[in-house]
């Protein structure tokens, strides 16, 4: 989080190991997106952000706060609480299962940054950041229902045209929206869907018979093929 415009970044890793290897990336990135030098990274005593080496040749200043006093990395701490309290209100609302927690959690920082702040005298924190205000009228009802196109490539001429999905956010740099297949348990990237945004699939005390079952504490690897995203549940 960017301590002078709230700006939120988030990065979904399987281990914490990621962690140096995400920071790192990210400073390159701030550098060459926003043509500015970070100054100081301020974190907890966790052994992941210990990096001597990095930060002595890049000159930033490593601020850490004492053990056990959390309150002095508040402005993360409330900020992480924050997102979670949204995220699980979405998936309460649209009675997604908790195996959809990553794209919740995207779609509500993408949330938090379009709306304003009194921090930054109601300023958006996206609007802070690039200087022009996000388009809102873009944003859709994360859960609902919606219908997507068919690929052309794997359909009939008396084929379905569309088929019934739920909206699960936007793919970053990318003008297409993330939609889960209720059939074929499929994830996929497209810009050609029609959005129910006051129906929410799972919602119908019906839903367990129409729609496929989940396993609890199975989290899916997704795969990028270009086109479709893919399931692929640990053994």
């Amino acid at each position: 989080m960017d301590d002078h415009t709230r700006f939120v970044w988030i990065f979904i890793m399987t281990s914490k190991v990621e962690t140096q290897t995400h920071l790192q990336a990210f400073v390159s990135y701030v550098e060459r997106q926003f043509n500015t030098k970070v100054k100081a990274i301020r974190s907890d005593n966790g052994a992941k952000f210990i990096m001597k080496q990095f930060y002595h040749s890049t000159g930033i200043i490593h601020q850490t706060s004492c053990v056990e006093t959390p309150q002095q990395n508040r402005i993360v701490e409330r900020k992480h609480q924050h997102l979670l309290n949204v995220t699980r209100a979405l998936l309460f609302q649209s009675k997604l299962p908790p195996i959809f927690w990553s794209f919740a959690l995207q779609h509500v920082v993408l949330l938090i940054n379009c709306l304003p702040t009194p921090i930054l005298n109601n300023i958006f924190p996206f609007e802070k950041l690039y200087g022009t205000a996000y388009d809102i009228s873009s944003l859709k009802v994360f859960g609902c229902l919606c219908y997507t196109s068919t690929l052309t490539n794997n359909r009939k001429k008396l084929d379905p045209r569309a088929s019934a999905f739920v909206f699960l956010g936007f793919k970053p740099h990318t003008k297409g929206y993330i939609t889960f297949d209720l059939s074929s348990r499929a994830i996929m990237v497209s810009r050609h869907v029609i959005f129910h945004e006051d129906c929410f699939p799972y919602v119908s005390p019906s839903a367990s018979q129409s729609f496929p079952a989940f396993p609890v504490h199975s989290y899916p690897t997704i795969y990028d093929y270009g086109k479709d995203l893919v399931f692929s549940s640990p053994s």
